[in-house]
């Protein structure tokens, strides 16, 4: 009898529940993918309602009892949910939420349906209705600068009792689309890190993957060298995906705190080497050769360089805005002919000690197809110059530079961090006509990249910039240069790699 009971409750639970009307739903999650807010294998996709209970679930609008499924891997999310047949006519509500690390509901108003007999089968909609892909990103990102070197108290000093540290750029630079959403662009000090450590947080958003430009500022601009900017090329972040937080290894910038005046005149030799295969500032594969050249000229900050005015036109010599080299073994130049450009140049007392930055510029046949209007800034792009330190000496100040831009592209071949510091054998090797050398940046700095011939000699300056984090391809191409055995050398944050390749002609 206890038996006949049971099986009538069981039959007639099963009666009550048995689903006779089922319903699918489907949300197609490819623009949240692609956005990076909901992760394939990670995330959840669930629906919540006030049906669940008349489908089975314990409670309406909570759980995860009714979680969607992508079964042909599409991106498209599907569940079919079954519902009494004595719940037909009725209408309920419900919405999509995405599990992550914590529930996000979608933001339209409550979807509706009306259970409609036999079954149903639900329109494919977008989740949050968004059908466009926002290629933007909100980063949370750190930046630190590390100071250690230069802090003290005074002048010749980055003092914390007077001076600040900023993040410049963002926000515009460069049209890199950059926003500032929330954080200050001033620095404070980090008293829990070893040294002097300046950090702040900015919430940046940006196209996802897209490079956003900056630099570091020290005020008041009077109290360092080239009004306190970090000088160099800008430097770069790398967007990730929406919702990143990333924390930037501290950097040390590129700042000098002004030194006192000089109190005499001060002698300096400046000297720079075009080498044979020296290349005009032009885009990556597109550089030219400089095969005759006429003069060479040097602008700069100081006021005996011309301040930086003029126009980079021959000219800017005729109105003391651009100094002309010779190769000729005069003026300072030792030897004759000898692809070093030279001048010896006098710079007055009462000069502002400190950094001083300065580039060259070649007058050659045919410099117009580098630019009609600046013809001579060809040396290298914008924010990549030479510097010295202006103080007082009893001797001459020489400076022996290499003509920065040479015939050879570098490319940025993965963002991703790696390890360690490496520097990859070039290839092929021996090599004609070019070879690619392939290095990693475990974190962001300032990367030289030289040539030597077997005298030891400088014969190629590939690389002179400040780079972000990732790997890095070069293909150098050693025009003008004889066969014979040379040596690459990779620099950067106190680190050298030196390796051995060979050209054959």
């Amino acid at each position: 009898m206890k038996k006949i009971l049971l099986m009538l409750f069981v039959l007639a639970f099963v009666g009550s529940t048995y689903a006779a009307i089922p319903v699918k739903f489907s949300v197609n999650m490819n623009v949240k993918i692609t956005e990076g807010t909901f992760e394939v294998g990670v995330s959840k996709i669930v629906m919540r309602g006030s049906f669940q209970t008349a489908a089975g679930d314990a409670a309406d609008w909570s759980g995860t009892f009714f979680e969607l499924m992508d079964t042909d891997a599409d991106g498209i999310y599907t569940i079919t949910v079954n519902f009494p047949d004595d719940k037909a006519g009725t209408e309920y509500e419900y919405k999509f939420v995405n599990i992550g690390t914590s529930d996000g509901w979608e933001g339209v108003d409550n979807r509706k349906f009306t259970v409609t007999a036999p079954n149903m089968d639900m329109p494919v909609v977008y989740f949050d209705n968004d059908e466009v892909v926002d290629t933007t990103a909100d980063n949370t990102v750190t930046f630190q600068a590390d100071l250690t070197n230069i802090a003290g108290t005074g002048v010749g000093f980055f003092d914390s009792a007077t001076d600040q540290m900023t993040i410049q750029g963002i926000a515009g630079w460069d049209s890199d689309g950059s926003v500032i959403v929330s954080g200050n662009r001033e620095m404070v000090l980090d008293q829990f890190q070893t040294g002097v450590i300046y950090k702040t947080t900015l919430v940046i958003k940006a196209p996802i993957g897209g490079n956003v430009n900056w630099k570091f500022r020290a005020l008041p601009e009077n109290r360092f060298s080239d009004g306190g900017w970090d000088s160099g090329a800008n430097r770069v972040y790398t967007m990730g995906a929406n919702g990143a937080e990333v924390t930037l290894d501290p950097i040390v910038p590129n700042i000098t705190p002004s030194n006192p005046a000089i109190t005499k005149d001060q002698y300096v030799l400046f000297q720079v080497t075009i080498p044979a295969n020296a290349g005009t500032a032009k885009e990556a594969g597109t550089r030219l050769p400089i095969e005759k050249i006429f003069f060479v000229g040097l602008k700069g900050a100081l006021a005996e360089l011309g301040a930086w005015a003029g126009d980079w036109v021959a000219a800017d010599t005729a109105t003391g805005l651009m100094v002309v080299l010779n190769d000729a073994g005069q003026n300072g130049d030792k030897v004759s002919g000898d692809g070093v450009w030279s001048k010896l140049l006098t710079i007055a007392a009462g000069t502002p000690g400190g950094k001083a930055e300065y580039k060259y510029g070649a007058a050659y046949e045919g410099m117009e197809s580098v630019s009609a209007s600046t013809p001579m800034d060809n040396e290298y792009g914008f924010g990549l110059n030479h510097s010295f330190i202006l103080k007082e000496s009893d001797i001459i100040t020489e400076l022996n530079d290499t003509w920065l831009t040479i015939l050879t592209s570098v490319e940025k071949v993965d963002n991703s961090i790696p390890s360690s510091f490496t520097l990859s054998q070039n290839y092929p090797n021996p090599f004609n006509p070019t070879t690619t050398i392939q290095y990693q940046l475990p974190k962001e700095g300032f990367v030289t990249l030289k040539v030597f011939n077997s005298l030891g000699q400088e014969v190629a300056n590939v690389v002179n910039s400040t780079q972000s984090a990732g790997t890095y391809s070069v293909t150098f191409d050693p025009y003008g240069l004889s066969s014979g055995i040379y040596f690459y050398q990779l620099s950067t944050n106190n680190q050298t790699i030196t390796k051995k390749m060979m050209f054959v002609k």
